[in-house]
């Protein structure tokens, strides 16, 4: 279970990955990271070796954990989301959002 207030705090084990979505133009400043130790919050992270995997070609795309603002609903965090998508050329055919601090959000193209 995932803490719904903003501050929460979210222990993770030393095996957990850190998974980043980023558009291609920003893998190889990505891959700058590796090795490196960040400080999140007052806690290490260090970030070991990367690789790089596409998106799945599956219609449906659904993303955990996504931080936004406490003070957004869910119909402004939807046309957010419409928004960032179609600044990648993704027009999302249908939309579905849990609501909370830390929101799910599924999308098919």
């Amino acid at each position: 279970n995932r803490p719904e207030e903003a501050d929460s705090l979210i222990h993770l084990s030393k095996r957990t990955k850190l998974i980043l979505r980023i558009p291609g133009l920003l893998v190889e400043e990505a891959q700058e990271l590796e090795g490196k130790t960040l400080d999140v919050d007052g806690k290490t992270l260090k970030v070991g070796k990367s690789s790089v995997k596409l998106l799945s070609l599956y219609e449906v795309q659904f993303s955990r954990y996504i931080i936004t603002r406490p003070d957004v609903n869910e119909e402004e965090f939807l046309q957010d989301a419409v928004a960032e998508l179609s600044k990648l050329s993704i027009p999302p055919r249908k939309l579905a959002a849990k609501p909370g601090h830390l929101r799910h959000l599924m999308v098919t193209s």
